[in-house]
């Protein structure tokens, strides 16, 4: 007589065990499978994050170097004339990261060597002042007819006398044979303000002589690199790293 077929407790156990066994490695693959999506998702973001940031970076390098292109090629430099009367001079400076710093200085035909020549060290540098300032005005000078005896010869010439305004200063001047020799000395005050703005650094310049002024101008801001543990790629990495340990 046919009936039902019960196993008997040894068996049970056993299918309980396999049954157990099956589901802990389903489990141990399903949390595998998280871990390494969890990872692979993580590298795919820092990948994305360094690619985007390459590609941002390059474009501000080209961007920095245009700009201090165009600045040589442009009147740079504005005029402002104060309550009374005297004039001062405003340029705006380009901000470069020091990754540029020798394109831009080649572009403002500054060389390595003339920085070392004067005893600057390229890495050192900070900020760049470049100007042209003209000066000029008019005058009188008194000439008087004389002679000097060389040897047995006697040379007529006319003796001019020494004129200055203040900063131009001429001396030692003659005219002999249709020549006319002297020499000069020229001086002025200069004051330079260095200012930041929300979005640029203007460098303000101004001269003690009235008959000056500056016909070009260029300046360039090195940035402040900085400290790798400031960057936010390294922030980054800090998480997905402390992220990865605690789903381990």
């Amino acid at each position: 007589m046919g009936g039902l077929k019960f196993s008997s407790p040894m068996e049970r156990l056993e299918r309980f065990d396999y049954f157990k066994k099956t589901v802990m490695e389903e489990n141990n693959f399903l949390k595998k499978l998280v871990r390494w999506s969890y990872l692979i998702l993580v590298l795919s973001l820092i990948g994305a994050i360094f690619y985007f940031k390459r590609e941002a970076r390059n474009f501000k390098d080209m961007a920095q170097v245009k700009a201090v292109e165009l600045s040589t090629l442009k009147d740079n430099v504005s005029v402002l004339q104060k309550k009374n009367g005297e004039l001062a001079f405003q340029i705006g400076s380009i901000e470069v990261e020091k990754r540029n710093l020798k394109e831009s200085l080649a572009i403002l035909g500054i060389e390595n060597k003339d920085l070392k020549e004067m005893g600057i060290r390229q890495r050192n540098l900070i900020s760049l002042l470049k100007l042209e300032i003209e000066s000029f005005g008019s005058g009188q000078i008194t000439v008087i007819d004389t002679f000097k005896i060389v040897e047995t010869d006697t040379i007529y010439f006319q003796k001019v006398q020494d004129w200055d305004n203040g900063y131009l200063n001429l001396f030692n001047a003659q005219i002999e044979k249709g020549q006319f020799d002297f020499n000069y000395k020229y001086n002025t005050g200069i004051n330079i303000f260095q200012e930041n703005r929300k979005k640029d650094v203007v460098v303000t310049v101004q001269l003690a002589d009235p008959n000056a002024s500056i016909i070009s101008g260029n300046s360039i801001t090195i940035s402040n690199k900085k400290k790798f543990y400031e960057k936010p790629v390294i922030w980054g990495v800090a998480g997905f790293l402390g992220g990865y340990l605690i789903t381990k």
